[in-house]
């Protein structure tokens, strides 16, 4: 409605599921042609581009003239946005948690590792601007969604008060509570969309902290689980270990910050602003497509780095092995 032209990028494209699988570039005719009209399906680009300019119908709308007749840059969706913007270089794994919560990168097709015999089908794998690169994603269901359900349980959706109040009303371990974070279902560390969440080894003793704890390690497990599956696809990313860079609002708590780098076993990049980091990606591809040049270290800056206690290891890789069989133990009770 901007400008007239109805495009799509090969990232938005792929996550909608109307490409053909494994970083394809070309629509699944097969699969969509009897659910819509070919001739509607949008203009597809693997680069951003430059897809016309704001029209009068548009500024009308929108109730601002100031905009007429001004470029309009097609990017691309948010997982290749969030990616560019949380400043990882390629070959380089990042860590998003947000709504959702992934844990990937951008790598050489050249270079991509063959999929193991006992490879899964919870990876994404996504075009990437570069025709060179694709994008591989290990993407959880519900990461700080979780974390955001919970805070308005309890503590009256008042998250500034969050780490406080963990740190004052539980530890390690959250005293004994677990919580499985699928409230939506899953699609990584494993696809089932009767997976629900739950609260495990709740006792009278237990205080609003453990639970909100349990809820902040619940999540890291998972994407340690998910960060798993990203190896068994892709054996060598293991022998990566670089720091991961992270984006999204969890960024912004020092408390959780620790817990997934503890959890991870990894250092975590923080960058200045984690909530901005798909709107940065997304404006430096549109600053590129107008043929301007950015400086990476300038618009990608990284504030901290946040690194795991080595202290902390043992005990949560115990969680974790505790954390990876709850899914199959409910997988039956989920389905009934």
């Amino acid at each position: 409605r901007l400008t007239g032209h109805c495009v799509t990028d090969a990232v938005t494209a792929s996550t909608t599921g109307l490409l053909k699988r494994n970083a394809s570039i070309e629509f699944d005719l097969d699969r969509i042609c009897d659910r819509i009209w070919i001739d509607a399906l949008p203009e597809l680009h693997l680069n951003p581009i430059c897809c016309g300019k704001v029209s009068k119908v548009a500024c009308d709308a929108l109730g601002s003239q100031m905009l007429l007749n001004k470029s309009v840059v097609h990017t691309l969706g948010d997982a290749g946005t969030t990616a560019i913007g949380a400043g990882a270089d390629e070959e380089q794994l990042h860590l998003y948690v947000g709504s959702s919560g992934w844990i990937g990168g951008s790598f050489r097709v050249e270079s991509s590792h063959v999929i193991s015999d006992k490879g899964s089908t919870t990876v994404f794998v996504l075009p990437e601007q570069d025709e060179g690169l694709e994008l591989v994603l290990a993407s959880t269901m519900t990461a700080g969604g979780c974390l955001m359900w919970a805070v308005d349980m309890f503590l009256n959706g008042d998250i500034s008060r969050l780490d406080e109040i963990v740190s004052k009303e539980s530890s390690m371990g959250s005293n004994g509570v677990r919580f499985i974070p699928h409230l939506n279902g899953e699609r990584c560390p494993f696809d089932d969309a009767n997976a629900h969440g739950a609260f495990v080894q709740l006792r009278s003793r237990n205080t609003r902290g453990d639970m909100l704890r349990s809820v902040m390690e619940g999540v890291a497990l998972n994407i340690r689980a998910a960060r798993e599956q990203l190896y068994i696809e892709k054996p060598k990313l293991k022998q990566n270990s670089s720091a991961l860079k992270m984006a999204g609002g969890a960024a912004l708590s020092t408390l959780w910050t620790q817990i997934l780098s503890d959890v991870l076993q990894t250092e975590i990049l923080l960058p200045n602003e984690p909530q901005m980091t798909g709107i940065l990606g997304c404006a430096s591809l549109g600053w590129n497509a107008l043929g301007f040049q950015i400086d990476r270290q300038q618009w990608f800056p990284s504030k901290e780095s946040v690194k795991p206690k080595q202290s902390n290891a043992e005990f949560y890789s115990t969680l974790y092995e505790e954390h990876v069989k709850y899914h199959p133990a409910l997988r039956e009770i989920y389905s009934a």
